[in-house]
């Protein structure tokens, strides 16, 4: 069964701005994962989230696409929270950006916190 892609925020319009060759990788990519091969370049961001990855795009510079690909340990508040049970079918992208230093990168890993805030508690959203 193929999955659905959700974007979150400005990840979609950020995808968009990037070079043609990122854009085309990131397709490649995305295609792999929905079909359920793991990207060639991505690491689990277990850290925040026990679902959490970044997938790396080195073309054209360094680039990365945050996203969750499974929510399954949200079943349990399924009851109370009626969209949970749907994220099960679906990859969330949460944030896309060009990598730059580790300092720049703490800050988008701030970015991708707000996402999944807003995302899990979208009435939590200003915080």
């Amino acid at each position: 069964m193929k999955k659905n892609i959700i974007w979150k925020g400005t990840s979609l319009h950020d995808l968009k701005s990037l070079p043609k060759q990122v854009r085309e990788a990131a397709g490649f990519q995305l295609d792999r994962l929905l079909s359920g091969v793991p990207p060639l370049l991505w690491r689990s961001l277990s850290f925040i989230d026990p679902h959490l990855k970044e997938m790396q795009l080195l073309i054209c510079g360094d680039y990365r696409l945050f996203y969750l690909d499974r929510v399954d340990h949200l079943a349990a508040i399924s009851q109370t929270i009626p969209f949970i049970p749907h994220f099960r079918e679906c990859i969330y992208i949460l944030h896309v950006c060009q990598y730059e230093s580790d300092e720049q990168l703490q800050q988008q890993l701030e970015k991708v916190r707000h996402q999944l805030r807003t995302l899990f508690f979208p009435e939590s959203s200003v915080v």
